[in-house]
Order: structure tokens, then sequence, then C-alpha cells
């Protein structure tokens, strides 16, 4: 199991927890934007992190191997989330969804790096996005207060409603899919997917600045009052606390699970791991820590200090298979036959450009040229402009003159 965590500074920390020598090792340190790290989202050994820079930035950390960089929004990158399918013995995502102060929410091709399709609707910032895990439904929520719903099969928003505050996260129950949370302020609030009824609010002290899931029934938060807290679900009340985690406030919280099938039992995970603004990582065993109302402060197990201003955290699985997942394809590989890799799909259109570091970049004249796609899941896209029909149009009007 292995952490990374984003920083102010654009630098992004990576490190391998040994938990029986109780200590992290520093697996890499690495400018990976021109700007401060914003989000950071992982699925197995593939990380990706949004920079203020409006760039997507993608990495194996199991082969410790920069992927490349994806270019497409026109604002800083706010939020990402990995979509992988609900039945797959892969350990990998299938679409990569991105959101940005620019008001639009990107969907990626993990397969092969393609931009599928760019869906606007937001009048102002995305703050923060949650994909289903049936890969058909997404949650977003902006900076002026508005909550959408999106149909992924048509790619485009259902559904509005104006909250009474502005909400800075939203996440679907990661399991089954029947509830979702939506941070509010210091307020945790917690919803029933189909009847959109709430069922909990969870009041914390302060803002909450972050939160992890893993398991339906407990939700995790940091925030503004340095204490990390963990939030049964079913009844929404506190499992447990940890007072005093930092000197400051704090930014991530990610969750490492000790054995195999402790979700499923769900098990409090033995070890929760913090970030901080004062440059800290901790680990934290559950096991030490004492009922919720108890203020005493325990120990942290072991951590380690970065002297950055850390700004998000993510756990990230083991190595992936060989060969399983591509890098971000560069320019000269832009003629390959994409319609090989999913039998359904018709060409994409390619934005590319012949950069070292294999990237991703909007050519302006191929908007023009776009045909109807359809990803190899759930999501359909479909982009048609209407230069391509006046196109086609005067080629039939010369060919009957």
């Amino acid at each position: 199991m292995k952490l990374v965590a984003g920083s102010y500074e654009r630098f992004l920390w990576g490190w391998k927890v040994q938990a029986n020598e109780k200590k992290l090792q520093l697996a890499f340190s690495y400018p990976a934007h021109l700007g401060p790290v914003k989000c950071i989202a992982a699925c197995g050994s593939i990380v990706a992190t949004g920079g203020s820079d409006d760039t997507i930035k993608v990495y194996d950390v199991g082969a410790q191997k920069d992927m490349g960089s994806l270019y497409e929004h026109q604002g800083a990158v706010t939020c990402l989330d990995f979509l992988k399918p609900e039945v797959s013995h892969l350990n990998r995502p299938t679409h990569l969804f991105s959101g940005s102060e620019d008001g639009t929410i990107c969907i990626w091709d993990t397969d092969s790096w393609i931009h599928l399709k760019t869906m606007k609707s937001h009048k102002t910032a995305v703050n923060s996005l949650s994909v289903h895990r049936s890969g058909k439904v997404a949650l977003s929520v902006e900076k002026d207060g508005h909550l959408k719903m999106w149909n992924l099969l048509k790619g485009r928003c259902t559904f509005t409603t104006k909250q009474s505050s502005e909400s800075t996260w939203i996440k679907f129950a990661p399991q089954s899919g029947e509830s979702y949370s939506v941070v509010k302020e210091e307020k945790l609030e917690i919803y029933n997917v189909e009847t959109g009824k709430m069922l909990h609010t969870c009041d914390n002290e302060k803002r909450v600045l972050c939160m992890a899931q893993n398991q339906d029934d407990l939700i995790f938060t940091g925030g503004e009052d340095s204490i990390i807290r963990c939030w049964d679900t079913r009844s929404g009340q506190l499992a447990i606390t940890v007072p005093n985690a930092h000197s400051s406030r704090i930014r991530g919280v990610a969750l490492l699970n000790s054995r195999q099938g402790a979700l499923e039992s769900g098990e409090i995970p033995q070890f929760i791991a913090s970030a901080s603004s004062d440059g800290t990582v901790r680990i934290w065993d559950t096991r030490m820590v004492q009922e919720a109302n108890d203020p005493m402060s325990p120990e942290p197990i072991f951590e380690t200090s970065t002297k950055s201003r850390l700004t998000c955290l993510v756990a990230c699985g083991s190595m992936r298979k060989a060969g399983s997942l591509n890098t971000v394809p560069s320019n000269e590989e832009g003629s390959r036959d994409v319609g090989k890799e999913a039998a359904d799909a018709q060409p994409l259109t390619k934005k590319r450009v012949a950069d070292g570091s294999a990237s991703l970049k909007s050519s302006k004249g191929s908007d023009k040229s776009q045909k109807k796609v359809h990803a190899t899941s759930s999501v359909k896209v479909e982009k048609a402009t209407t230069g391509g029909r006046k196109k086609r149009k005067r080629s039939q009007k010369n060919a009957k003159s």
C-alpha cells in the first residue's frame, strides 16, 4: 500500500507504508504541476492529479512512472473521480471524470487516454463530482450552490436543484450506491438516492475540508478543527474521533485496510492516514483510538514531515499487471486503430500534441470532424458539429452538378 499527497508548492509526494516496521518510506517527490495541486484520485495503482495549471497528470505509482498529461480544461482542475466496472477482475478503471473552475466536466477513456466528452452546464466552478458505481449517473456540485445530476448514457444534465448553501464535497456510497453524502461548511448530510430524502445530518465544530469513504457504513472527515471523525451512516452518530490530530487544519484523509475482506465485513479500517497544512502525514491505528467522547489525543503510530503545505491525500493499491493500461499516447501513435480496442466504437478524434511527455491537447480543427462516439462501458458520447453537416451538404451538391 502506498500514500500519495499533493502540496501547495506543486510537489507530489509518495510513500510506501511499512506497517510492520512502523515507518513511511519515501518513494518519490516530484514537481507535478506548474502551480498548487488541487485534487487527487486513485484506482488501483493509477493516480491522477489536478492542478491550478489547468492540467491533469497521470501516474502509475506501482511502476513509479509518469504516464503523461491531459489538457482540455480552461481553468484549474478542482475534482477527479475514476469509474471502475461493477464486476471486473481487473484492478483498474475504465474512465476518468474531471471537473474544473471553467464549469465543465470532461470524460476520458483510461485505456487509450482519449478525451471523449465535455459536459457543460455549470455557470460557476465545479467543486466536486461523484460517479455512481453503475456508470450511468453522476452528481456534481458547483460554487454557486447548485447540485446537478448527469445522465451518462446521454451525456447531459437531467436535473438541477439549488441548495441552501454551497457544497464542497459530494460522494456516492461506494459499495451499494444507494445513498450519497454532501458536505456543506461544517455539516455532513446523507441522502437516499431513490427518494432524495435526507437520512442524517452530522455536525462538525468547524468547516469540513476533506472526506474519505471505502464502505457504505462509515465516512471519515477532517477539517479546520484538526479532528478526524468517523461517522456511522446508519445512525448518523460518531463512531470514533482522533482529537488534535495535527497542529493545523486537515486537508486529506485516506483509509488503509489491514486484510482482505475487511470492506465486506464492515470493519473499521485498522489504519487511517491524514495530511495537514502543517506538512505532516500521520498514520493512526484505530485500535488505539478511544471512544468518540474521549478528550485524550492518541499518538500516531508513525509520521513523516514534508515541510510543505499539503492539499490532498489518497491511498493506492498494489502494482498492476504489466500491459494492462497504456500510457498517454503521443502524436506519433495517433494513427492507430482504436476501433480494435472497443468493438462497438467508431474512430475517435485524436486530441494530441507531439510532445516528449506524451500529452493530450485539443486541436483547433478537430472539433469540425468529430463523429458520434460510444465509450467502452455504459458511457455513451455524442458529438456532431454543424460544420460537418454543412461540408457533407456541399459535397452532395457538387456531385449532383
